[in-house]
């Protein structure tokens, strides 16, 4: 029991003792005073009066119990509404630090500020419009090492080479990071701010999503969840980027995915294994030295 609690029921046990000792004692001598003096229809009078004496004290014993329990429930309510406000001012601490670390390490890597030389080079190459999906179908064995090849002779034919990207899971994320960040390692703060993008402008992705779009956002939220052509939308939308891929695709080897309302600041690379993998893209030759990764894909 709580200090609160304590301190009600001690309250209403000591007023319950003392209306019940106060009652039967002031009646009790009232009645033998009185009672050689007073017909019995005064006496009647006089105990319809101390009942109404002991209801009026009762009465206000209760208005005592009620004030307590009143500043009880006050003070319940002031504890839940700082628990509240603490949870929403560290939700909104945690999304201003997020703002800044990404401000920090943009203003640290001048490098992401592609200057569109890749762009230049590769203007002749024509996209395909670019709708966002989520992904339907795994290739087998025998069409993931097709579409590999595939890839791997155009980036030949294009000049290009590939940083090579863990294949944990958040491969998309990591090569955003890559391209963005210069640091595949900034995966999670890629990730956050794309759930962000979702949430907020929820009606700009929805209809892209076959099944409920919240639980679609609990899924990508998780560590590990492959990324989708609805994540690289949000991406290019959140970071004002104009996200460049280099697929495995047979109909075409490359696709833009540009942001909504933009102008685009920025320009990231990546080569697309269809429905298997995303790397960051380089120039041959320009690719920054790295420590080994381990692969996880089966093909």
């Amino acid at each position: 029991m709580g200090a609160w609690g304590l301190l009600d029921f001690s309250i209403k046990l000591s007023c319950d003792v003392a209306l019940v000792f106060l009652a039967v004692s002031f009646r009790f001598l009232v009645s033998l005073f009185l009672l050689s003096i007073w017909s019995p229809l005064e006496l009647r009078s006089v105990g319809m009066m101390l009942d109404t004496v002991r209801n009026g004290v009762g009465v206000l014993l209760e208005l005592v119990r009620r004030v307590f329990s009143v500043i009880r429930m006050t003070e319940s309510c002031s504890n839940a509404s700082r628990s509240s406000s603490s949870s929403l001012n560290s939700s909104f601490h945690d999304d201003t630090e997020d703002d800044k670390t990404i401000a920090a390490i943009l203003a640290e890597e001048e490098s992401s500020k592609v200057d569109g030389k890749l762009s230049k080079r590769l203007s002749h190459l024509d996209s395909i419009p670019h709708t966002p999906r989520v992904i339907e179908k795994i290739p087998d064995v025998s069409e993931a090492s097709l579409d590999h090849e595939r890839l791997s002779e155009r980036l030949v034919t294009y000049d290009l080479e590939e940083m090579q990207i863990e294949g944990d899971g958040n491969c998309q994320f990591r090569a955003l990071a890559d391209q963005l960040f210069r640091n595949p390692d900034h995966h999670k703060v890629v990730r956050k701010e794309v759930i962000k993008q979702l949430k907020h402008e929820r009606k700009l992705y929805e209809g892209y999503v076959p099944m409920k779009y919240r639980s679609y956002l609990k899924k990508m939220k998780k560590s590990g969840e492959w990324g989708d052509h609805v994540t690289l939308q949000a991406a290019a939308d959140r970071f004002a980027a104009k996200i460049n891929l280099v697929t495995s695709f047979k109909e075409t080897s490359y696709v833009e995915i540009v942001p909504n309302g933009k102008t685009p600041t920025k320009e990231l690379w990546l080569s697309f294994w269809s429905e298997v993998h995303y790397n960051s893209l380089y120039e041959r030759g320009d690719v920054p030295a790295q420590k080994p990764r381990k692969k996880y894909w089966l093909f």
